[in-house]
């Protein structure tokens, strides 16, 4: 008996285009996965930016050099604006883009590996944050000696993270709003809030923490004999 084989090259091609769909949705899936934990990897992330006198830009490079994240923002958003005091250690991603950002009077959204930046939509207009952002300068010194204090730590009340230090004239230079309050620090100083209201320079007196001791009196007693 002679046996016959038919080859159909029909079902053939139906076998591989089945593989070959199996093979694409598993590869969907691991992709998914790993955008998945990309994406919660970003948000752990953490950052460590020290800059004074600086600007949006260079804190963005700063962040982009640490993470590998793209920055992206119209010419509406202007980066330049201001100089900022940034002091951030060991800060989740998130954490610290709202740190920085906060003040400046923008937000931002993380969109793959793409950071956009854009301006906050608020009670407050862009316009009027630019008009009420300036930069705040000053000078510290002791109520006593009248002499120039550096190293006195400058922080705004609301946003520690926003803060700087005097320099060696005792002088300092700090970005804010008129409803901020300034807080200055200095160790064995007494810590004082001054409000920044619509002054652009600051003199301020800081008073030394004085420690009040009750008077002792010793009185020493000694027996003569008489000779």
């Amino acid at each position: 008996m002679k046996l016959t084989f038919l080859y159909n090259p029909a079902c053939e091609m139906r076998r591989v285009k089945y593989k070959f769909l199996i093979v694409m949705k598993l590869t969907a899936i691991l992709l998914l996965i790993g955008a998945m934990h990309l994406s919660a990897a970003s948000y752990s992330q953490k950052i460590s930016v020290s800059r004074r006198n600086t600007t949006l830009e260079t804190v963005f490079q700063d962040i982009k050099q640490q993470t590998g994240y793209l920055f992206f923002y119209s010419e509406e958003v202007n980066v330049n604006r201001v100089k900022i005091h940034v002091a951030l250690k060991n800060v989740p991603l998130s954490e610290a883009l709202s740190a920085v950002l906060e003040q400046q009077g923008l937000t931002f959204n993380i969109i793959n590996n793409t950071i956009v930046i854009r301006n906050q939509i608020g009670n407050k207009t862009l316009e009027s944050i630019k008009n009420n952002f300036v930069e705040i300068s000053g000078q510290v010194t002791d109520s006593k000696t009248r002499q120039p204090m550096p190293g006195v730590n400058v922080s705004l009340k609301s946003n520690s993270n926003i803060r700087t230090q005097t320099n060696a004239a005792g002088e300092f230079r700090i970005a804010a709003q008129p409803e901020d309050v300034l807080l200055f620090t200095y160790v064995g100083y007494q810590v004082k809030e001054v409000k920044v209201g619509e002054k652009k320079f600051l003199n301020i007196e800081l008073e030394d923490e004085v420690t009040q001791m009750n008077d002792v009196v010793i009185t020493r007693l000694s027996n003569h004999k008489k000779r």
